[in-house]
């Protein structure tokens, strides 16, 4: 079996936030907060339905080892002697293993806001009307998640060269690519951009050719080091789509 490909993500510093938004009209301190509580939601979310996924793909492979003919845990009867044996083969499995420690990590990592931060969240940040006075609003949400990306989905130029020379479809199965849907399925919620539907389950193992959420590239100019703006997040229905549009 394939080791699964699970990926960390670095949350956006305040400073780094600051720095990005400080010619912008806007209460920073405000905004902050407000993408802290929209980023928390966002990877709590990815990071549950990747280790899920991840238990998925190990499940199978215990099933294949031990000829079962099933496809999902929920199908295992607790009074069995293979749900049993499928605890023991969790906590024997290093690569799950250090997947979980590693997740609690992240989430951890997303306890912002703080404290004294999250009772302005509670008093004023639901509100509309408070949002729209110090300025968080859709056009500075983009902007923030593609700070975020941008910061997160890095390559060097050795690695940008070589990416361009091999061939697209060996790019598409590259680890890079694999972190860059992750990023994608992770701000977007696994959410088409077209229909609006969310898509999980074979989205979250990181691979296009296998799932039903893709991402499509607007552009290639930056392939192998893509910017948040160069990518859209779509069903396999709605990529294809997009492709016969652009052939026509």
């Amino acid at each position: 079996m394939a080791q699964f490909e699970w990926f960390e993500f670095t949350p956006l510093s305040k400073d780094d936030f600051i720095s990005h938004f400080q010619d912008s009209k806007i209460n920073i301190e405000y905004c902050y907060i407000r993408w802290c509580e929209l980023y928390k939601r966002c990877g709590m979310r990815f990071y549950r339905y990747q280790y899920n996924r991840h238990c998925l793909v190990e499940f199978r492979e215990f099933c294949y080892e031990n000829h079962i003919n099933i496809k999902f845990i929920e199908e295992l009867d607790q009074d069995e002697k293979y749900y049993q044996s499928w605890q023991k083969w969790k906590q024997n499995s290093s690569d799950l293993e250090k997947h979980f420690n590693g997740q609690q990590i992240l989430i951890k990592q997303l306890s912002y806001p703080t404290d004294k931060e999250g009772q302005l969240l509670q008093d004023v940040g639901i509100l509309l009307i408070e949002d729209i006075i110090q300025g968080w609003n859709g056009k500075i949400q983009t902007a923030a998640k593609g700070l975020w990306f941008n910061l997160n989905i890095n390559s060097t130029p050795e690695e940008q060269a070589y990416f361009k020379k091999i061939p697209y479809s060996n790019y598409l199965r590259s680890s890079h690519w694999r972190r860059v849907r992750s990023a994608m399925i992770l701000l977007e919620g696994a959410i088409c951009n077209e229909c609006l539907y969310h898509h999980g389950g074979e989205s979250y193992y990181g691979t296009d050719w296998d799932s039903e959420l893709q991402v499509h590239h607007l552009h290639y100019k930056n392939l192998g080091c893509e910017r948040y703006e160069d990518l859209q997040l779509l069903c396999k229905p709605h990529h294809k789509q997009v492709h016969l549009n652009l052939t026509k």
